[in-house]
């Protein structure tokens, strides 16, 4: 699944109006190579980075949510078409939301993620 958060902290992060992941089960994420480091904003939430190229690569959500977020934008082949999901739409700037089929003003509750995963697996775009 692919979101889009407009949390005033992914903006910070990546100096835009928002970040791009790809949201993963966490019992499916696996790194195979280095040693991440948590860096940028520290709370509650987790932001893991390469410590040799500095790269943003996932966020861990607070909590029990059962999934890692990883910066699409890494990846070979990103997925094409527009995120799935916005997130901190209330923290958005607003020329910059982008009219997701999925939209919440924070973090998606644990409970809505099993509905979400599966809109998304059946969508056409």
């Amino acid at each position: 699944m692919t979101l889009a958060c407009h949390c005033r902290g992914c903006q910070r992060l990546t100096s835009s109006a928002y970040s791009v992941s790809g949201v993963f089960a966490r019992e499916a994420f696996e790194l195979t190579a280095g040693q991440p480091v948590i860096g940028a904003l520290r709370g509650e939430v987790e932001h893991w980075y390469c410590d040799s190229c500095k790269s943003w690569i996932y966020t861990v959500p607070p909590g029990e949510t059962p999934v890692v977020n990883v910066r699409l934008t890494l990846l070979d082949d990103p997925p094409r078409g527009r995120p799935h999901v916005e997130m901190y739409t209330n923290e958005a700037q607003d020329w910059a939301l982008l009219g997701s089929a999925h939209q919440y003003a924070g973090f998606p509750p644990p409970e809505d993620y099993p509905a979400l995963a599966r809109s998304f697996a059946g969508r056409s775009d």
